[in-house]
């Protein structure tokens, strides 16, 4: 494997060149040893691996925002994505962009840079630092679904104003032939409103063979239905409705274990309707039995309007109702995105958004007690969802949670606030005494939260300002419709372990005109993998193929598999615990990084990622790097050399920013604002015959 890496952002180096003669050259291994000495490391909770940072390269406050981010998740360096060009309208406002430059500007260009880096199906997750567009015009999509489903135009309904976050959430639907992410129920992640858990999950032929299946049932021809149900499920393994179907089947010819096997694999995907299997005619002589009291005895009792919380995986095509299809023709494709911070005219100051994300990655697994806060006054931005909060606040009530149902706007008084529900055009949080615990969610249904042009209602960096990890408002007059806003489940599935992205986009059904502002991956009540590794040492230097013997600690939830990525490139899989090998054949001389990412046997598949540093040494060859100094104002410069033998250009890298060359041994120079503010890394790479070497990462803080 080569640690040969392609940016497709085509930046230009950033770079003046001169001799510079006042940095000491070390060329040999010492050097490798001090730079490694004296890093600093950082644990890896949520899933980074599995994330895209992209970066108005041309802003100073973007490319900080990003620096804080980076630094403190620490993100693999082919994970980011640097842009430098991102318009916006000027007539229009300042916050928008319309759908065709979206594209070509920002969307097309981050989509390439996850295929061209090997990361395709393996990216669950957009994030925008900051300074972007807020908001993007859909109109040509918009006149594409009218004349597709033959409507006619609504403004309640088909407002041409999409959130850039939703916007690359639907991205695959929205430019498309068939875009429907207007659609008041387009978000098939969200647990469905229906009750109605049997319904079809199919269209075309497959539908049709789902309905043979189940008047086969209904006619009582159960073997027939059993052999075609098996059909459908071989091709859909975790579409539920079929193993519920067939667990119907299997009840009906009182095959008690076949029956309890396929509520297994129901409960296994999330079926968790106690009440309705109950009632269910097919189990009511079976009810009893030990193995079917057993499966009804792991099941939750959910009403069928509900889901349980899910991990969310971009490759997985989501049917109808809302169960993975895992068939393009079957289901839609979505990506996760959120924006990590919006800077500027009534939004967050840059020392704001910094701090915001760190309270959000301080709170990862954190488990915070508090009390969640749920408004329900008069006005229609809070009686559109009074219905929910009798379902939220029971379950967080049985998770052990304080809950508050309240007629008061803002709760009063409470030091430990873990997520507010909120329904009214202004809330004066500063007036409240009340304070966010880190990592909480503030959800304020109203019309113009997150239109910064529009003013008279309060903005949700308000509540981000405030200490909220996140929280999300409308990009236009969203109109009083409920699926337009996450509903109260939002803090349920935050509460039971779901991410941040994953607990909004699971919460709402038509998220179009929906921005999502915070950490993405922030999760204070996950419950992380626990494991040991043994057989390589971090920061070490590996001569043989490496054998690594990793063991499941004590007091960890289950661990389903393990993950291995190398330089930030997915290499292998192991569904277990035990010794794995990693040949060093095909790995280039120098540094890099292995990260092991182990992966909870549970619906949320939450992770926990182990990263070591090592050193391949094979020929002797070194690659290093020198600054003159690792910590600058922004008026400084920073020169970088190297101390490599080679007489080949050296390719300077902010993560996947190529920066300039150090050519002919003379160093580089680079003016500290052009790289922003705060933490990062540059590191150094040499291409040499078939392989590309890569020196230590050195860390660089660029101040005010």
């Amino acid at each position: 494997m080569r640690t040969e890496y392609q940016d497709s952002s085509n930046h230009q180096p950033l770079v003046n060149r001169r001799n510079y003669s006042g940095i000491r050259l070390l060329g040999s291994f010492v050097f490798l040893l001090s730079i490694f000495a004296g890093a600093k490391f950082h644990p890896l909770l949520a899933d980074g691996e599995n994330l895209m940072v992209v970066v108005n390269a041309a802003s100073a406050e973007s490319l900080a925002v990003a620096n804080e981010y980076i630094f403190l998740r620490d993100i693999p360096r082919s994970n980011v994505v640097y842009l430098d060009e991102v318009t916006v309208i000027e007539r229009i406002d300042d916050e928008t962009t319309n759908s065709a430059n979206f594209k070509k500007e920002i969307l097309d260009p981050v989509l390439a840079a996850i295929k061209e880096r090997g990361l395709a199906g393996r990216i669950n997750c957009i994030v925008y630092s900051a300074d972007f567009p807020t908001r993007v015009n859909v109109h040509p999509e918009m006149l594409k679904y009218l004349k597709n489903m033959d409507l006619e135009y609504d403004i309640q309904r088909h407002a041409p104003w999409c959130s850039i976050t939703s916007l690359t959430f639907f991205h695959e639907n929205a430019f498309s032939e068939n875009p429907e992410f207007f659609n008041f129920k387009a978000n098939r992640y969200a647990s469905p409103e229906t009750k109605n858990v049997l319904s079809n999950p199919f269209s075309g032929a497959t539908a049709t063979e789902f309905g043979t299946a189940v008047n086969s049932f209904k006619a009582n021809d159960y073997s027939r239905a059993i052999t075609l149900f098996d059909q459908l499920a071989d091709e859909f393994p975790e579409q539920a409705v079929i193993h519920y179907y067939l667990a119907k089947c299997h009840a009906e010819k009182d095959d008690v274990d076949a029956a309890a096997a396929s509520l297994n694999k129901c409960i296994q995907l999330g079926w968790a309707f106690q009440s309705f299997v109950n009632d269910d005619p097919s189990f009511r002589n079976l009810i009893k039995k030990s193995s079917i009291k057993k499966s009804l005895q792991k099941m939750l009792d959910l009403p069928t309007d509900q889901r349980l919380s899910r991990h969310f995986q971009s490759s997985d095509y989501w049917g109808k109702n809302s169960w993975i299809n895992g068939s393009k023709l079957q289901g839609q494709r979505y990506v996760l995105s959120t924006m990590l911070a919006v800077t500027g005219n009534n939004g967050s100051t840059l020392d704001q958004a910094i701090k915001q994300i760190q309270s959000s990655c301080e709170a990862d697994g954190s488990h915070p007690r508090g009390k969640f806060f749920f408004s329900k006054n008069k006005d229609i931005r809070s009686t559109i969802r009074h219905s929910q909060f009798a379902f939220a606040a029971k379950e967080l009530s049985q998770m052990g949670f304080d809950v508050e149902v309240s007629d008061q706007l803002i709760p009063k008084n409470e030091k430990r606030i873990l997520g507010a529900t909120l329904g009214s055009p202004t809330v004066e949080w500063g007036r409240s005494n009340s304070r966010f615990v880190n990592g909480a969610l503030c959800d304020n249904l109203t019309s113009y939260g997150a239109w910064w042009a529009k003013s008279g209602q309060t903005k949700i960096t308000d509540y981000l300002n405030a200490g909220a990890a996140g929280a999300s408002g409308a990009v236009y007059e969203p109109y009083a419709i409920p699926a337009k806003f996450p509903r109260a489940n939002l803090q349920v599935h935050y509460a039971r372990g779901s991410t941040m992205a994953e607990a909004f986009y699971q919460s709402v059904d038509s998220p179009f005109q929906l921005l999502i502002v915070g950490d993405p991956l922030c999760c204070p009540f996950g419950n992380f993998p626990k494991f040991s590794v043994k057989g390589i040492k971090n920061r070490s230097v590996q001569t043989e193929d490496i054998t690594l013997n990793l063991t499941e600690s004590s007091g960890s939830p289950p661990i389903a598999s393990y993950d291995f990525l190398i330089d930030g490139k997915f290499i292998k899989s192991n569904s277990r615990s035990g010794q794995v090998s990693i040949s060093i054949d095909e790995l280039s001389e120098g540094y890099h990084e292995l990260r092991i990412v182990a992966v909870s046997d549970s619906l949320l598949k939450t992770t926990k990622t182990k990263k070591i540093e090592f050193w391949i040494r094979k020929s002797g060859f070194n690659l290093a790097i020198a600054v003159n100094k690792n910590k600058l104002a922004c008026k400084d410069f920073l020169e970088i050399s190297s101390s490599s033998q080679t007489k080949a250009p050296i390719e300077i890298r902010q993560n996947s920013r190529v920066l300039g060359q150090i050519q002919n041994g003379k160093p580089l120079k680079i003016k500290a604002s052009l790289l922003g503010l705060g933490q990062f890394h540059v590191q150094g790479y040499v291409s040499l015959e078939n392989e590309t070497i890569a020196s230590v990462p050195v860390e660089i803080e660029v101040k005010k």
